[in-house]
């Protein structure tokens, strides 16, 4: 039991890597299709209310409009076009808007560092 729980996929990217080596075995069937979309759906939410919640406090939009628009891509891609390229443009979008969140935190708070010495 304690290998099986070991082997359970714990992060997102665990869960990507999983999918992709069962799919190189024909194994394509995701037990928890159903509930993939309303999940990634409630994470793009959290991530988009989370940036703006950020963006309001430091008065940078920039990783907050991105973001958006990557989520808005991927809804596209996903929902209406269904298609996989357009899909991945918008996570791409979602990625690098939180890179750039991260950058501009880390870089404030250096300067910050700064200005009080």
């Amino acid at each position: 039991m304690a290998v099986l729980v070991a082997l359970v996929p714990k992060c997102p990217l665990c869960w990507s890597v999983y999918a992709s080596l069962l799919s190189t075995f024909g194994i394509v069937s995701f037990p928890y299709y159903d509930w993939l979309l309303p999940v990634m759906m409630a994470f793009l939410g959290i991530n988009l209310f989370a940036l703006g919640m950020m963006a309001k406090s430091k008065k940078i939009y920039g990783p907050f409009i991105l973001s958006g628009a990557g989520v808005g891509i991927i809804l596209i891609g996903k929902l209406w076009i269904d298609s996989s390229p357009i899909a991945y443009a918008g996570v791409t979008l979602v990625v690098a808007s939180s890179l750039w969140n991260i950058l501009t935190r880390k870089f404030a708070c250096s300067a910050a560092s700064k200005t009080a010495l």
